[in-house]
């Protein structure tokens, strides 16, 4: 997802879900999506490329710290209903 932010003028990329069959994780293929996703923000001239995951995702968060750094923010939502 493409967006702007109040606080840069630049366009950044938030990758909102990134989901790997079970059977295909351990042979790169979620560094290949993450790398497609990254292409197309670089042809957009996005600023940066960002993304969540839970804490104890330690699978995924292997793969993370490898190619992205964490900038030590934690999410909170605020329920409205």
């Amino acid at each position: 997802m493409f967006h702007h932010t109040f606080w840069e003028n630049n366009l950044s990329c938030y990758l909102q879900d990134l989901y790997v069959e079970e059977t295909a994780r351990g042979h790169g293929a979620a560094r290949a999506l993450i790398e497609e996703v990254a292409q197309s923000a670089r042809e957009r001239n996005a600023s940066k490329l960002y993304w969540q995951t839970r804490n104890n995702n330690i699978t995924a968060r292997a793969l993370y710290d490898k190619i992205a750094s964490h900038n030590g923010f934690i999410r909170y939502d605020y329920k409205l209903e």
